[in-house]
């Protein structure tokens, strides 16, 4: 049985707002540090720390910001 202090795909999913295909998404690509799979007789469940679901950041979408430099004050 899972710990408490793990989360299953979709109390993931639900902490993120996201669907549980994106949650595994995630740990395809490594942004779920700490998750693995733990076999519960027949079944293998993919267990999140909440750890990691606390400290995700998501990727920035869309055109990065620009950033100005003010050159002098004159204007």
């Amino acid at each position: 049985m899972p710990s408490k202090s793990t989360l299953t795909t979709r109390e993931a999913a639900v902490r993120l707002g996201v669907s549980v295909t994106i949650i595994h998404r995630y740990y395809r690509q490594g942004r779920l540090p700490g998750a693995e799979y733990v076999r519960d007789g027949r079944i293998r469940r993919l267990m999140i720390p909440e750890q990691a679901i606390s400290d995700f950041q998501p990727k920035q979408r869309g055109r990065p910001q620009m950033k100005f430099t003010v050159i002098s004050d004159r204007y």
